[in-house]
């Protein structure tokens, strides 16, 4: 079995498993949420262990992708963003940083993901 579908079972599992542990004992959804913050650092510094730092100095190099990156993160989505306000009368002013984040593009991420799976991140 790869490595990265033996993860992505991994992950599943401890979801699936999290879940019927927080519906079945009581007093578990405390302690989960305690541990939720150690988690996560835990799960971002393993996924940042993936990202190639040397393909990242090419990245900061080339023009085009940081103007394609800048235009996405301080055009694009901020104009989607006003446009989901304005079609579904978002009134909490907390909504648009939440979108804001949720929307930006996280080419770490896809970096760090393309690589587990096996693919070629370095062609930016």
């Amino acid at each position: 079995m790869h490595s990265s579908t033996l993860q992505v079972l991994v992950w599943f599992g401890g979801a699936v498993l999290g879940g019927i542990l927080g519906v079945g004992i009581a007093g578990f959804a405390g302690l989960a949420e305690a541990a939720l913050t150690p988690c996560l650092i835990a799960l971002l510094f393993l996924t940042f262990l993936e990202l190639p730092f040397d393909s990242g100095l090419r990245a900061l190099r080339d023009r085009r992708f940081l103007a394609l990156v800048a235009g996405m993160n301080f055009v694009v989505v901020p104009a989607v963003v006003a446009g989901l306000i304005a079609v579904f009368d978002i009134a909490d002013p907390i909504v648009p940083a939440v979108l804001i984040v949720l929307l930006c593009p996280c080419i770490d991420y896809v970096i760090a993901f393309t690589r587990a799976a096996g693919g070629a991140p370095t062609s930016c």
